[in-house]
């Protein structure tokens, strides 16, 4: 709260006092604290002083220094996404520098990291077609999604649910349609059906999707579904982020 003042508003506006925390009711514990707490963990590791800040989250992803904020049993289990060739080989590595201790969090994430950076690569080779801009295959379209989603979370105003997956809309052009599929088959995302979607997936279209959580500590998002915004809007707000 004292260092991100729109946390503080929005304390403010669900009138929490942090020196009274034994008179909130356990309702509100639950809805107004506990349910951000995910999103203000990594606004506090990562906020800094006014404009310092796009800084040193550019300087996060060049230097050896690792976001350990994405360290622990729970964020490791996630990030694998179930592969058990991500599994065996992060997994396996940690297990090799385990002793009598337990593994230190920056080394998880920095097994993670390194996955990601791999994996990316790879999704660099994959061509799509015109979207985006230069050769850099998926990429050109991850990141942008990537980069709002941790703009969203970090930069931007509090928000208690922060966006964290999209939902392909019937603005989405049919190269970008045909990118999505691609980013499908490579696991670089992932279908999030409602309830009533079941069996195969015909279309990308009018679907919701989230990145694959393996690349959260390369943009710095929430490993939770979250809100959805439409991809058109995605594309458009971050465009108008990086103009800025």
């Amino acid at each position: 709260a004292v260092r991100d003042s729109s946390f503080r508003d929005y304390l403010q506006r669900k009138r929490v006092d942090l020196q009274a925390m034994e008179l909130v009711s356990s309702d509100r514990r639950a809805t107004d604290l506990r349910k951000v707490r995910s999103v203000v963990a990594l606004r506090a590791y990562f906020k800094g002083p006014g404009a310092e800040l796009v800084q040193r989250r550019k300087q996060a992803r060049r230097s050896r220094k690792v976001p350990t904020v994405y360290g622990g049993a729970n964020s490791l289990f996630a990030m694998v996404e179930a592969n058990p060739r991500w599994f065996k080989g992060i997994v396996g590595d940690l297990l090799s520098m385990w002793g009598k201790k337990s593994v230190s969090k920056p080394a998880q994430v920095r097994e993670i990291r390194d996955a990601a950076n791999i994996f990316r690569a790879m999704l660099k080779t994959i061509p799509c077609g015109p979207v985006g801009s230069g050769r850099r295959g998926l990429l050109s379209l991850l990141d942008p999604i990537g980069v709002y989603f941790g703009h969203a979370a970090i930069n931007a105003p509090f928000e208690p649910d922060p966006p964290c997956s999209f939902t392909v809309d019937t603005n989405t052009s049919e190269k970008v349609l045909s990118a999505l599929g691609m980013a499908l088959n490579a696991g670089a995302i992932v279908y999030a059906p409602d309830e009533e979607d079941i069996g195969i997936l015909e279309t990308v279209r009018g679907k919701r999707f989230r990145l694959s959580y393996v690349l959260a500590p390369h943009y710095f998002f929430k490993l939770v579904l979250g809100r959805s915004l439409s991809l058109s809007e995605i594309m458009k707000r971050e465009s108008s982020t990086q103009d800025r």
